[in-house]
C-alpha cells in the first residue's frame, strides 16, 4: 500500500511537471490589410519585434488572400539582425503553402531558444520557386514594437506584417511555477522514502 502511494506520489510531481508546458502565443499582430510583399526565390519580407518571454518556440504569417498559384515552401528564420546588416541566422523551420493556404495562417515550430526579453530580433520570411504567395500586413502602425522591411530595406514605419510569435511556457531556462516545484518536492520525498524501505527491508532480511 505504501508503495503505492509513494508510486503516486511520484507520478503525480511528474504529471504537475507535465501539466505546465504550454506553447503559447507571445507577440500577435493580426490587423490585416492587404498584401504587403510577394514571395519568391529573389524577394523576402521581414518583420521585427520584440518578445515577452525569455524563448521563442515558433512564428506564424498570414498569407494575404488572393495570391499562389500552386505549392510552395516557405522557410520563416529568426534572425539577430536584418540579413543585409550582418545578421546571423538563430533557427528556422519551412512549411509548404497549398493551393488552400491563401488567406489563412501558415505557422512553423522549432524547438524553443533563448532570447531576450524584450530585445528586438527578426522575422525573415522567404520562399522557394515562383509561386508568388503573399504575406499581409497592418497599415498603421498596429505593432509599436517593431517594423515591416522588404528585402532588408526599410519601407515605411507604418507598416507592421501580420504574424504572431510563440513562447514554452516549460522552457529550461524558465523558473518553474510554485506549484511545480511542490510537486516536484513530493514526488522526490515519495521515491527517496521508498529507497528507504527497500534498503530496511534488506537489512533485516
Amino acid at each position: 500500500m505504501k508503495k503505492r502511494l509513494v508510486g503516486a506520489l511520484a507520478g503525480l510531481a511528474l504529471l504537475g511537471e507535465t501539466a505546465s508546458a504550454a506553447t503559447v502565443i507571445d507577440q500577435n499582430q493580426a490587423l490585416n490589410s492587404g498584401a504587403f510583399a510577394y514571395l519568391n526565390s529573389t524577394n523576402f519580407a521581414v518583420q521585427s519585434f520584440q518578445q515577452s518571454a525569455n524563448n521563442i518556440s515558433g512564428v506564424g504569417i498570414f498569407l494575404a488572400n488572393g495570391f499562389g498559384s500552386s505549392s510552395q515552401i516557405i522557410t520563416i528564420g529568426l534572425w539577430s539582425d536584418l540579413p543585409t546588416s550582418g545578421g546571423t541566422l538563430i533557427t528556422s523551420q519551412s512549411a509548404t503553402a497549398s493551393l488552400s493556404a491563401s488567406g489563412t495562417w501558415l505557422d512553423v515550430f522549432w524547438t524553443p531558444v533563448a532570447v531576450n526579453a524584450a530585445a528586438t530580433e527578426y522575422l525573415v520570411i522567404s520562399a522557394a520557386g515562383s509561386s508568388n504567395y503573399a504575406v499581409a500586413y497592418g497599415n498603421g502602425n498596429p505593432y509599436a514594437s517593431g517594423v515591416a522591411t522588404y528585402a532588408g530595406n526599410v519601407l515605411n514605419p507604418a507598416y507592421d506584417l501580420t504574424f504572431r510569435t510563440y513562447s514554452d511556457t516549460a522552457f529550461t531556462g524558465a523558473v518553474p511555477e510554485p506549484s511545480t516545484w511542490a510537486m516536484m518536492i513530493l514526488g522526490f520525498a515519495g521515491v527517496g522514502f521508498l529507497a528507504y524501505r527497500r534498503r530496511s527491508q534488506f537489512s533485516a532480511a
